[in-house]
């Protein structure tokens, strides 16, 4: 098997040398990232629009209104629609089965393609 290195290897463990090639140039940025702590979670509030997003699911789910959940195709989308999902069937399980549709990016592209959400 032919392989590339990404980075000279400089470390003494492969965990170290992972986290190197990524940018971490310390033991103490690896040991931090490994162990946070609730001082390193960010505030929802700074996210734009989070607050009336937030208040349009809301009002969509008192209304009892279809809702269609466009979902990137990357590690981060699919983990954050699992998220919604499962925190939404918590809570309103009859509406995420009767409610919640989604649809999948078929490739990199981001956001929503207005062209394939359904008329209702």
């Amino acid at each position: 098997m032919q392989y590339k290195l990404i980075s000279p290897i400089v470390k003494n463990s492969t965990l170290e040398q992972i986290f190197y090639n990524r940018g971490f140039n310390n033991i103490e940025d690896i040991e931090h990232y490994l162990n946070t702590t609730d001082e390193d979670i960010i505030d929802p509030k700074v996210i734009t629009n989070i607050e009336d997003g937030a208040k349009m699911l809301i009002k969509h789910i008192a209304e009892n209104h279809d809702v269609l959940l466009q979902i990137d195709s990357d590690a981060d989308g699919f983990t954050s629609a699992a998220l919604l999902i499962n925190y939404l069937n918590c809570l309103f399980p009859a509406f995420v089965k009767n409610n919640i549709s989604y649809r999948l990016h078929t490739g990199k592209q981001h956001g929503i393609v207005l062209e394939s959400i359904p008329d209702d």
